[in-house]
């Protein structure tokens, strides 16, 4: 795309090529693995058309369409053959059974290990019903009503789809940084001048994503510039009724904390998390395809409750358990059954399709090579809980309200060239059903997250089962320990001025003390993120 003449060569020839990723890269007879593996050679293509459609001022609807097309392929073909189809079974039913026979023969294999004759037969199978399937949807989209059926979002969809909050898309790309921002009247763009390529990867690419300084770089050239385009300006008055933003990040600010870039050390109320409550998703189709799903409240209400304190090969982790006995006394306050079934991963998957809250306090793993390996560590260290284990799941009928991932690294893509379909465990636990998941962008401190955890469950307690209750609650752990660690570099700095004063024999500072107060050390209350509807 750089060596093109000129902004709009780029973003013709880009269009054409966009045009094609679906039908090639996606087809649906491929598995997961190797639909991956194609895209991947499309990484950046559709962030880098989008970034010329608005600096040629395109239409920032067409912008986003073109962003929607080209990136998150993996886990909308998933959402399509997982769609609820209530209304076209009373409208058509005998349609609507041939659709859901096809799209069984779709889902993602078992992972199990056949003979060359059974795998050759499952993918003619599968090459059969892909065909079948391109069939049926032209047939279903020429009924009335449903000429939209698995479509792209329509201008009035994506606007209404900011009815609980503005959604904000941040596109980076080899020509910069731009904003999309989706509120219910209207959908804005935006260019980040201040911001180039080549700063951006070179601070993605390093290890302090999650320091002051960074948070304050975050703020004042994307964060800033976009809540007070959209008017949040101050902190809410008695933190009562807190706007939600809901932030969709491309390329290599997938890694970067949006929602907790600030100027924190100022105390000056110009951070995100002082402004507004921050939520995630994938994609701008993953949002409103969440919110379409049925909420099912019948019946008993079971959590799932892994305690993963020992897993060989890893560290040993002492707040776990004290984590799951916090969490298992609130849930059983809420009249929700624990349910423990140590760390079998199949009575794991087994519970999965029954539960209304999964909460894993352990270790997780991101494989660089291949995403659909990264894993929740259990004590079989061959047989972990991977992400093709959790995307194989199919809950949606059972709609499970919480995935709580409280385990290092859960939404973290390692390598830049799978970027583009943001499969990591968190998603993967979206995708496979589960309305909210909260996880990590990196490492988490074993000692806080106890209390991440049972704040948030009691605002949840609090709220009840509900949308709101769960980011509010996150949002309120965080903003908790965020003070807390405030005051801990009030105190930092105050003896690092007094050894000052007193002459450098009377106090001598570690290089990490003053490596926290000069900006350079992560905070630890930053990485965890809320995805969800």
């Amino acid at each position: 795309m750089p060596l093109c003449l000129s902004l709009q060569d780029a973003y013709d020839i880009g269009r054409t090529a966009i045009d094609l990723v679906p039908g090639i890269a996606t087809a649906r007879s491929l598995e997961t693995g190797d639909r991956q593996h194609l895209l991947s050679f499309a990484r950046g293509l559709a962030a880098s058309v989008t970034g010329a459609a608005i600096r040629l001022k395109k239409d920032p609807s067409e912008a986003l369409a073109i962003l929607e097309q080209g990136r998150g392929i993996l886990g909308s073909s998933l959402d399509d053959i997982r769609t609820d189809i209530k209304e076209l079974q009373q409208a058509f039913p005998q349609l609507a059974e041939r659709f859901m026979r096809v799209r069984e023969e779709l889902e993602p294999s078992t992972g199990s290990h056949f003979s060359d004759e059974l795998e050759e037969d499952r993918g003619l199978r599968r090459r059969n019903a892909a065909e079948n399937f391109d069939d049926i949807l032209d047939e279903i989209r020429k009924k009335p009503g449903f000429e939209d059926f698995l479509g792209p979002l329509a201008t009035d969809q994506i606007r209404a789809a900011a009815a609980y909050g503005p959604i904000v898309v941040i596109n980076s790309s080899w020509m910069g940084c731009e904003g999309i921002a989706i509120e219910r009247e209207r959908i804005t763009s935006m260019v980040f001048k201040d911001l180039d390529d080549g700063e951006l990867i070179e601070r993605a690419e390093g290890f302090d994503l999650g320091t002051p300084n960074t948070l304050e770089w975050l703020w004042n050239t994307i964060t800033g510039r976009v809540l007070e385009a959209l008017g949040f300006t101050e902190t809410p008055p008695n933190h009562q009724e807190w706007p939600h933003v809901w932030w969709i990040p491309t390329g290599p600010l997938s890694r970067f904390p949006l929602h907790a870039s600030g100027r924190h050390r100022e105390r000056s109320g110009k951070a995100v998390m002082d402004r507004v409550i921050s939520s995630y998703s994938p994609s701008l189709r993953a949002l409103v395809h969440g919110r379409r799903q049925r909420v099912v409240t019948a019946g008993p209400a079971e959590a799932l409750l892994i305690d993963a304190e020992h897993t060989e090969n890893h560290p040993h982790l002492p707040q776990a358990r004290a984590e799951i006995k916090v969490v298992s006394k609130i849930c059983e306050s809420m009249a929700i059954r624990p349910v423990s079934v140590g760390q079998s991963k199949q009575d794991m998957l087994s519970c999965l399709r029954n539960c209304k809250i999964f909460h894993f306090a352990g270790h997780g793993y991101t494989n660089g090579d291949d995403p659909s390996k990264s894993h929740l560590c259990l004590s079989d260290t061959s047989d972990p809980l991977t992400v093709g284990d959790i995307l194989r799941l199919n809950l949606h009928e059972a709609s499970p309200f919480l995935a709580y991932l409280s385990a290092c690294s859960t939404g973290r893509v390692q390598d830049d060239k799978f970027i583009d379909e943001s499969i990591h465990l968190i998603s993967a636990f979206q995708l496979a059903g589960f309305r909210h998941v909260i996880g990590t962008l990196w490492k988490v401190r074993d000692k806080h997250c106890v209390d991440v955890a049972r704040v948030t469950y009691e605002a949840i307690r609090e709220g009840g089962m509900t949308d709101d209750s769960v980011c509010r609650g996150l949002h309120k752990a965080t903003r908790m320990l965020r003070d807390s660690w405030l005051e801990s570099f009030d105190k930092k700095r105050e003896r690092l001025v007094q050894g000052d004063e007193k002459g450098t024999r009377d106090v001598i500072p570690c290089d990490d003390e003053e490596e926290i107060i000069v900006g350079l050390v992560p905070a630890y209350w930053v990485p965890y993120v809320h995805f969800g509807v």
